[in-house]
């Protein structure tokens, strides 16, 4: 069904997911409208990386044909993977808020930018590196972080460890899933979470392209606080 839809993206609600890592919580995909696909993808970090792709040919051809008919729900008690495709910063947080979402899991790639920032009590900040945990600790976010720089050899585990405060996904040590795990939204008080990377693109090649994009958007980041630093909201 489709949740909410503006003239450019539309918020498509799959339920009934048999994903086995997050179990059966409810898919958000975040459609672009004009080409079918997840809305602010072009501009992700990782999107060399990205591995959602079963569902998204079925979802792209129904999307195309209408088959999505907008309808309300109440989603308060149900249990909602925020951004299963599409990166929620498109939409202003109100617009989930609206949709009464109490329980969820979520994160955004664009952490960095100012209009974002009202992000930071629903969803985490995705990183790929070391530097990019400590810019988004320091602008105040929950972090998930996908140690790519690790992967890669770049950085070794024991500075992670002494740096960070996080703990590995429960999926990985427990084999819990999203839905009863629920640590990944933002407005928890619980420390960060990291995850060892995967997925069927992960490859060096792709790794060091990700880091480097991610390296850049930092680069840019640090530029903006240090000409304005007004221009970010602080916890």
């Amino acid at each position: 069904m489709i949740l909410y839809q503006n003239e450019k993206h539309a918020l498509i609600g799959i339920f009934g997911s048999s994903n086995q890592k997050t179990g059966s919580m409810i898919q958000t995909w975040i459609m672009d409208k004009e080409d079918k696909e997840g809305a602010g993808c072009k501009d992700c970090t990782s999107l060399d990386l990205c591995y959602v792709f079963q569902g998204k040919n079925s979802v792209q051809k129904k999307m195309s044909r209408g088959g999505y008919e907008e309808l309300s729900t109440d989603l308060s008690k149900k249990r909602v993977r925020v951004g299963t495709y599409g990166d929620p910063s498109v939409f202003p947080l109100s617009v989930w808020k609206d949709l009464n979402i109490k329980k969820h899991t979520g994160y955004t790639h664009f952490w960095r930018l100012p209009h974002v920032q009202e992000y930071k009590s629903f969803l985490m900040a995705s990183v790929e590196t070391l530097e990019s945990y400590h810019l988004a600790k320091e602008l105040g976010w929950r972090v998930f972080y996908n140690m790519l720089d690790v992967y890669t050899g770049l950085v070794s585990i024991e500075q992670v460890q002494s740096e960070i405060n996080a703990i590995e996904c429960p999926n990985a040590t427990d084999e819990l899933t999203c839905y009863d795990c629920l640590l990944c939204d933002g407005s928890k008080r619980a420390k960060d979470i990291f995850i060892h990377p995967h997925g069927g693109k992960l490859s060096k090649k792709n790794a060091l392209t990700t880091i480097e994009k991610s390296r850049e958007q930092d680069r840019e980041l640090i530029k903006a606080l240090l000409l304005n630093q007004e221009v970010f909201i602080h916890a």
